[in-house]
């Protein structure tokens, strides 16, 4: 078995020679600069579609959270044989559930700020016959139907509530 004095690998188990600068594993510049191209364009790729899973998310999240307080708000007027009002203030980014109170300060009527965290959209209308207040009577029937509009960047839902059982539902 020869030997080749001119292999210089210090991984060949046929090399007599051993020269330090060749013994060592590296990547070279261009495989390094395609690695970072391929990265950069799989961020392309995921980073707007994570943007719009997340304002989508947050979207699907507030309008569910308002259904069940609308659906909270006419239980508790049932319960409670009187009317209780869930009040859309637009122009503040927010709905009261009057006639409830906070359940961290119990002084205070339960206020739902959408503009915040974790939900973080806007309310672009309130239509509740005329106005932005869904009152039930002592028997969960609503004084009106209407929608509610709610916003985040591109994406838009609209929060129906039938004038007849008071349900919200989102079409």
């Amino acid at each position: 078995m020869a030997t080749n004095p001119t292999h210089t690998c210090c991984d060949s188990p046929r090399s007599t020679k051993r020269d330090p600068r060749r013994c060592f594993a590296a990547f070279s510049l261009v495989e390094l600069a395609v690695v970072v191209a391929l990265i950069t364009i799989l961020a392309g790729i995921a980073v707007p579609r994570y943007g719009q899973f997340l304002g989508r998310r947050q979207i699907d999240s507030a309008a569910t959270r308002i259904m069940a307080d609308i659906r909270l708000t006419q239980q508790y007027a049932r319960n409670r044989s009187q009317s209780q009002t869930i009040r859309f203030q637009p122009t503040q980014e927010k709905y009261l559930l009057l006639g409830m109170l906070d359940i961290n300060d119990g002084a205070k009527v339960q206020a739902i700020p959408l503009n915040e965290p974790p939900f973080e959209v806007n309310i672009v209308s309130a239509n509740l016959g005329g106005d932005g207040d869904l009152v039930f009577d002592g028997f969960g029937r609503p004084d009106s139907g209407g929608s509610i509009t709610i916003a985040n960047g591109g994406f838009q839902a609209v929060i129906t509530v039938d004038a007849l059982t008071g349900e919200a539902t989102v079409p």
